[in-house]
């Protein structure tokens, strides 16, 4: 597409040279030459003719491959798990994590009796004894990795691909797709801003999964992860109810619809979104 618009305008000026070219031979009777600029004239608006049709079509082509590459990032949104880190998943993990560091079992009693407590704070009902406390916080762990995996399985989608999408993005005349192209431009703007905050906070979250609790800080751990939750998730009250919006997901697939049909001149219709989940308290 960007070498069609280059080619127009090289082809457009060379038309108008040739129509300089005319006026000034024919002011002049400069036989020879006023059939060069007519030659020229010729060539350049056949040129020109097909290079803007061609232009249209590409221009499609460009959109619809940038499109297309939106959908599969999204795509790997949309399977991106969410772990809520609340207080109770919190204790849950701690013990997990921290279980073997207590020194005797005077002190890792007052361990689970400390974490018991910091989940009463999030479930005011939950209560256990401590075996099934601790099988409790393992299945806590495996289901944090199990979410946490999800995160890196979206830096595995094709950000080049969507890059390469766009650079070749050039219009005809620009300040007539102004709107076109700030959409298209936000839609790609937001997408690497995702593709940025995970990737600048996966690190430990990936030291975790594949290196284990003693090679991370699990306050940093715990940290990254909620601004990820934060970026990608939105928890509320709904009929008081506790539900988690997909908000990452939700915005960026309203930014494609919109640039869609605004390139397609059509009205643009926002649609509902519903919770992706609902918190659950099993105990």
């Amino acid at each position: 597409m960007r070498n069609r618009v280059v080619i127009i305008y090289v082809s457009f000026a060379v038309l108008l040279i040739s129509v300089g070219l005319i006026i000034l031979s024919s002011r002049f009777s400069w036989a020879i030459t006023i059939n060069i600029g007519y030659g020229i004239f010729g060539s350049s608006f056949v040129t020109l003719f097909i290079y803007v049709f061609e232009y249209f079509v590409e221009k499609k082509k460009s959109f619809e491959l940038f499109y297309i590459k939106c959908i599969e990032i999204l795509n790997s949104v949309k399977r991106i798990k969410y772990f809520d880190f609340n207080e109770q998943n919190d204790a849950l993990m701690m013990y997990s994590l921290f279980e073997n560091q207590m020194g005797n079992k005077d002190t890792l009693a007052a361990f689970y009796k400390e974490m018991a407590d910091k989940c009463r704070k999030h479930n005011q009902n939950f209560s256990m004894p401590q075996k099934d406390f601790k099988q409790l916080s393992i299945a806590a762990i495996g289901h944090f990795k199990e979410c946490a995996q999800t995160y890196l399985k979206f830096m595995d989608a094709n950000f080049m691909g969507l890059g390469l999408a766009i650079g070749d993005n050039k219009y005809l005349i620009p300040f007539l797709a102004h709107k076109q192209n700030k959409l298209i431009r936000s839609t790609y703007e937001y997408i690497m801003m995702l593709c940025k905050e995970v990737n600048q906070n996966i690190g430990v979250i990936y030291s975790f999964i594949t290196g284990g609790p003693a090679k991370i800080s699990y306050k940093i751990l715990r940290n990254n992860y909620r601004h990820l939750n934060d970026l990608f998730f939105y928890k509320k009250i709904d009929n008081n109810e506790k539900v988690v919006y997909a908000k990452a997901c939700d915005e960026l697939f309203d930014m494609i619809e919109m640039m869609r049909a605004n390139f397609y001149h059509k009205k643009y219709v926002k649609k509902d979104h519903y919770p992706a989940f609902e918190e659950l308290n099993s105990h």
